[in-house]
């Protein structure tokens, strides 16, 4: 995750002030039948990586749907007023406010499988 603080991530836009030079760079090594999610702030503050990993074994063989299943779950959480979320965890460690429930934000999910060609 990529921020300048608290609940304020890098953005692309006409008038934003970050740039894709600005983003951060990594490399992973892959192998075919690995699963690649790319998500925004709005997957990631309302599902733990266990929440995630758990949708991607129920759905793996729902490739197709999978990004829709933890888009869905997502906007679950970020509806949800009772359950602890990333985001709160954040709320409370980063600026010790104490919130429950996840966090309305875009929401977007994109799952691709590495495959030889």
């Amino acid at each position: 995750e990529q921020t300048h603080g608290f609940n304020y991530p890098f953005q692309l836009g006409a008038e934003s002030q970050d740039s894709p030079m600005d983003a951060d760079m990594s490399s992973h090594t892959i192998t075919e039948g690995d699963f690649v999610l790319l998500a925004t702030d709005g997957v990631f503050d309302n599902l733990f990586q266990e929440q995630i990993l758990d949708l991607f074994q129920k759905y793996q063989g729902d490739f197709s749907a999978l990004g829709t299943h933890v888009a869905e779950a997502a906007f679950d959480m970020a509806s949800n007023r009772t359950e602890n979320t990333p985001y709160a965890i954040r709320c409370h460690t980063m600026i010790g406010v104490a919130h429950m429930g996840g966090k309305m934000d875009d929401i977007t999910a994109v799952v691709a499988r590495v495959c030889r060609v």
